[in-house]
């Protein structure tokens, strides 16, 4: 077979070796864009799905604060009541007395787009108002066939959770295919219901969501779907009434995957296929207010319309690419096959060539032992460099013509590239023999025959010039600081290794420049001018200056510059030297910042409010215009701390402050005085009551729940405002008085604002005169005891309790007797709760082991337990102390702790509780039903006895609301295997009642007042 010549296998050989990288390199290039496109294209659907999302649950959100609102309305409860009457007594609403005067208001009430009608319902299930005059209008949502229907279901709700709820969309109305939903409010008359407000929300208010195409091209759409048996019911829009919803259904099985998977309450994106049958970018939502999915979607031919495109764009660039690389390959192979016959030609130019070159050429052919090498030719260069001639150096050995090679180790690289066959150069070598003395450079290669070709070049001059920059040359190379040389004219010539590690220039970069391109612009002009007066006078400067670099960063920089003069004693050159000081100076800074901020929270600390906040005033009182200091503390911060550690606590703040600074304008102030108390100064204010709706802001941010570490934290803040100049002219005085307004708040309820007033001035005055009292009450012992007995149901008054309760007392001996209700909570927020429940827990014990020792004492005491001696590690070491110490055996002593401290920790509370109940003591929950009523962390506590609030006990004879908790509460109790005792009892009716449903024991002023210990003993024993 003929082989192809050489110009066939040169161009088949460039095609292989050319257009096999690029065939893949393309494929790769398509497949990427692919990815990244598909990638984008889900990515778009996904925001927009998100948006509509966000769109569709804000408006059940809005409808639902809607009618929480228009439902605390005062007289909407008055319209219920005479349109409820009017329907009692048959009368037509329009024309009835009582109700038409409310018709005006009603009718604007829902006069509103969202809204299709407004209806009132009493509490029976009648609605006695429709503000279209529906078929409603008259019904008893209770009787067949309203009683199944969405709004009934939805009254039912509200009346019986008393809560705001909005109803599934379903069919209502005569037109086909109408949805509506309801959103229904109770409304409220004294705490109890007296019916509810519906407002009807059709499904069309929706439709413009799903109608929006934005960021989904022509063929983009939005379906909506709900499950109905074993079918799933498509909702649309379509051209021309974008608003009015389109229904399809389609089996279960037949419905499109996205869709299954949003009815399953999944959320996701892909490309598949929809009802149609045509592949789509989708993505799926389950909207959990509707109970409904949402699939949004673009058709694919759309999406990836570039792909195709790029696909396009890329084969006609590889098929223009193979027609160019044949035709080049067809070129190379004739040049290639012309230059064999060029090379004889060359080979003359080299001879010329070699005689010709100013280095020296030597031509050496190794003997037959590889020992020694034999001349075979030298050029002119190394007949001058050698000083030998050329016809006596033929034909001899290497060393015998140049003794010098042995000790230059030239003649050692000639036998290691003999035998290794690699190329080796010797640099700097000293050559000495009696015709020469002189440093060379060598380079000694093997041919292919096997000779060696040595190329050597003097450089003996070069090598006494280099020697003697070398020094300077090293220093300067070496220096740690930046060193930048410039010519007479202030050119940039020479710069170091240092100065490109600053600058970030390299010298082909700025050679030939001035160095004003490293001029950031920050350093003054009269720094400029002091450093050129310096280097006419003295010839140097050094100073501190502001320099950018390459990347554009600006950086300070210590400088050093001298003029260098030729021996005339002009200017030849100037040398700057450079340091660069950002840390130093970065340093300084943060030292400053230090000074000036909080540390934790980057705001400003207390030292540079007081600085600002005076600042303000005097710009306020010289602009006649006004400021709000706001002082704010967060509320149940401590537990937060306390609980999950000072980390997060530490977490906690720094999010809070960013949410501070989010809420006001860049002129306003915020700061951080400590802990958890943060003030926030908001200048120029034109009218005081502006400083209110950035509070109520404050106020629903701060309150907005805080994801730290995987944990969901709740906190709110209590805010105390005061305004320059009303409640202050000084600085002082307004962080003064926004303190005081403060703690108002946190009196009121906390989570709140409250402005300064006098009173409250006052009332802070009288605080703090009540917390000084107090610690000296706890160092004097001021406190005494009083016992409130406790009853079994059915006993006797008269007789002796089987138990008594240990209440505190404070005997001020100026005021007299002050109620535990002034003196606890502050003894609970200063800390002081804890000396005194130690000292009540002593005095009771020691109380009960005296009247054991006179045998009088009933069969229990009981003591109640603050929050703080809870948290006590030492608790349970403490009880155990004091049972020792008076002597007091199992069941004698009863420790009761409130509902909603037991709950604020359940884990540690259960701990904590089971070691005292190993003690034997019995626990009782005080207070139960008014806080977490927390049903699977009641049967786990170790408790004995639960003790109902008098809240309830109360109004037990008037509210049915109160009788059934107090029964139900009963009921559980026993089911439980707990007694129970009831506080509060001070009617014979009351009485009766909790016996009549079996409740164990009594307490109350019916039974017997709080009396002190003397008064109990002397008593007893006149019974005994």
């Amino acid at each position: 077979m003929r082989q192809p010549n050489l110009q066939t296998r040169l161009t088949i050989g460039f095609l292989i070796v050319a257009l096999v990288p690029l065939a893949g390199l393309a494929w790769v290039y398509l497949q990427s864009f692919e990815r990244a496109l598909t990638a984008a294209v889900l990515q778009n659907v996904s925001s927009v799905a998100d948006k509509k999302a966000d769109q569709i649950n804000s408006f059940i959100n809005e409808r639902l604060a809607d009618v929480r609102s228009k439902a605390r309305q005062l007289w909407l409860g008055d319209a219920l009541r005479a349109h409820a009457r009017a329907h009692r007594q048959d009368e037509n609403p329009a024309t009835a007395p009582g109700a038409v005067r409310y018709r005006a208001e009603l009718a604007a009430l829902g006069d509103r787009s969202e809204y299709h009608n407004l209806m009132l319902i009493d509490v029976d299930g009648n609605v006695v108002f429709s503000l279209h005059d529906g078929p409603e209008l008259g019904v008893n949502l209770f009787d067949a066939p309203y009683r199944n229907s969405g709004l009934a279901v939805g009254f039912r709700q509200v009346m019986t959770f008393l809560h705001v709820d909005l109803t599934r969309f379903t069919p209502h109305g005569t037109v086909p295919g109408d949805m509506a939903a309801f959103a229904i409010a109770p409304i409220l008359r004294n705490g109890r219901a007296i019916g509810a407000l519906a407002l009807q929300v059709n499904l069309s208010t929706l439709m413009h969501v799903v109608a929006d195409r934005s960021g989904l091209g022509q063929s983009g759409e939005t379906v909506l779907g709900f499950e109905e048996g074993e079918e799933i019911h498509y909702i649309v829009s379509q051209a021309p009434h974008y608003t009015t919803p389109v229904f399809m259904r389609a089996s279960e099985a037949g419905a499109s995957a996205p869709m299954r998977r949003a009815l399953a309450g999944k959320q996701g994106g892909g490309v598949a296929l929809d009802l149609r049958g045509v592949e789509v970018a989708a993505s799926w939502h389950f909207l959990p207010a509707l109970g409904w999915g949402m699939v949004v979607k673009t058709d694919t031919w759309e999406a990836f319309a570039p792909l195709h495109n790029r696909q396009r764009i890329t084969m006609l660039a590889f098929l223009g690419f193979l027609l160019l690389s044949s035709a080049a390959a067809l070129i190379v192979g004739r040049r290639f096959v012309r230059s064999e016959a060029i090379i004889a030609d060359q080979e003359a130019r080299y001879r010329a060539m070699f005689d010709n070159m100013n280095d020296g050429v030597a031509l050496y052919r190794p003997t037959a032992d590889g020992q020694e090498f034999q001349i075979l030719d030298v050029n002119p260069a190394a007949e001058r460099i050698v000083g030998q001639a050329r016809g006596e150096l033929l034909g001899k050995r290497s060393r015998d013509a140049f003794p010098g090679l042995q000790d230059a180790g030239i003649f050692d690289a000639f036998l290691r590239v003999s035998r290794s066959g690699r190329n080796e150069s010797v640099s700097l070598a000293t050559y000495h023999d009696t015709h020469a003395r002189l440093w060379v450079e060598n380079d000694v290669i093997r041919l292919p025959g096997g000779e060696i070709l040595s190329v050597f070049q003097d450089i003996t001059a070069r090598k006494q010039a280099e020697e003697a920059l070398l020094l300077y040359a090293r220093i300067f190379e070496h220096s740690g600081e930046a060193i930048m040389v410039t010519d007479h004219d202030n050119r940039i010539v020479a710069i170091n290794p240092a100065f490109t590690r600053q600058t970030g220039y390299r010298l082909e970069d700025i050679a030939g420049q001035d160095p004003r391109i490293l001029a950031s612009g920050r350093t003054p002009r009269e720094t400029y001018h002091a450093l050129w007066q310096a280097l006419g006078e003295s010839g140097y400067w050094q100073g501190e200056m502001w320099d950018q670099n390459r990347a554009g960063h600006i950086y300070p920089k210590w400088a050093a510059i001298s003029v260098i003069r030729d021996p005339d004693g002009q200017i030849s050159n100037y040398i700057a030297s450079f340091t660069d000081i950002s840390e130093r100076k970065a340093a300084e800074q943060r030292i400053e910042h230090l000074a000036h901020h909080d540390s934790l929270t980057g705001l400003f600390n207390r030292y540079n409010l007081e600085i600002r906040l005076a600042q303000s005033v005097l710009a306020a009182r010289r602009e006649h215009i006004r400021l709000a200091v706001m002082f704010i503390d967060l509320d149940r911060f401590k537990i937060i701390n306390d609980t999950l550690g000072h980390h997060t606590g530490d977490l906690l703040l720094v999010e809070v402050a960013a949410r501070l600074r989010q809420c006001v304008r860049e002129s306003d102030i915020v700061a951080r005085l400590g802990g958890d108390e943060f003030v926030v100064v908001l200048t120029r204010l034109l009218d005081a009551g502006d400083a209110s709706a950035v509070a109520a802001k404050i106020l629903e941010t701060l309150g907005t729940p805080y994801e730290i570490n995987g944990d969901r934290l709740h906190t709110s803040p209590s805010i105390g405002i005061s305004v320059y100049p009303e409640d202050g002219d000084d600085a002082g005085t307004l962080m003064r008085n926004a303190d005081a307004a403060m703690y108002h708040a946190k009196e009121q309820g906390r989570n709140n604002l409250q402005y300064f007033t006098s009173a409250l001035n006052a009332a802070a005055a009288e605080r703090l005169t009540l917390e000084r009292e107090l610690r000296i009450a706890v160092e004097e012992r001021q406190f005494e005891l009083h016992y409130q007995p406790q009853y079994a149901a059915g006993a006797d008054p008269r007789e002796r309790p089987c138990g008594v309760e240990a209440l505190v007392r404070w005997r001020h001996p100026q005021k007299g007797l002050v109620p535990p209700v002034r003196f606890i909570p502050v003894a609970e927020e200063t800390g002081l709760i804890g000396v005194i429940g130690d000292w009540v827990l002593d005095c009771a014990c020691r109380d009960f082991a005296a009247w054991k020792a006179a045998g009088i004492a009933p069969r229990r005491v009981a003591v109640n337990l603050s929050a703080h001696q809870l948290r006590n590690p030492a608790l349970v070491d403490n009880v155990g102390a004091v049972l020792a110490r008076h002597g007091l055996r199992q069941g004698e002593l009863e420790l009761e702790i409130t509902e909603s401290v037991a709950m604020s920790d359940p884990a540690g509370a259960i701990e904590k509780l089971q070691a005292l109940r190993a003690l034997g003591v019995d626990l009782a929950i005080d207070d139960f039903g008014t806080g977490y009523s927390s049903l699977v962390y009641l049967k786990r506590l170790p408790i004995q006895v639960l003790k109902l609030d008098r809240e309830f006990v109360r109004d037990i004879e008037s509210d049915a609301n109160d009788a059934a908790i107090s029964v139900a509460t009963l009921t559980l109790a026993h089911s439980l295997g707990l007694q129970v005792v009831a506080e509060g009892v001070e009617t014979e009716a009351q009485r009766d009642f909790l016996v009549s449903h079996g409740c164990d024991m009594l307490q109350g002023y019916l039974l017997g007042r709080p009396e002190p210990a003397a008064v109990l003993e002397q008593r007893w024993r006149a019974q005994d």
